[in-house]
């Protein structure tokens, strides 16, 4: 497994993944956040922006979906 910046084409997947975080906390009576909130849409502008992080396994992500505040890609890169 590997992290890397989100790809535009990882944009349904991460969606997906934060769309059911979200419903899980709702679930638990823990709400951070409303499902309605991750759109394929508005998710995929801010893929498009550099501002999201994923774990793959071969092409396919696999989970853990990390949004990185804007302006700062050396959070990545460790510096």
């Amino acid at each position: 497994m590997r992290t890397e910046i989100a790809r535009p084409s990882d944009a349904v997947a991460i969606a997906a993944v934060l769309r059911e975080a979200a419903q899980w906390l709702v679930d638990q009576k823990i709400p951070l956040w409303l499902v309605s909130d991750f759109t394929d849409d508005s998710v995929q502008r801010d893929v498009d922006g550099g501002l999201y992080v994923v774990a793959k396994a071969s092409e396919a992500v696999v989970g853990g979906c990390g949004a990185l505040p804007a302006r700062r890609p050396s959070l990545l890169a460790g510096r």
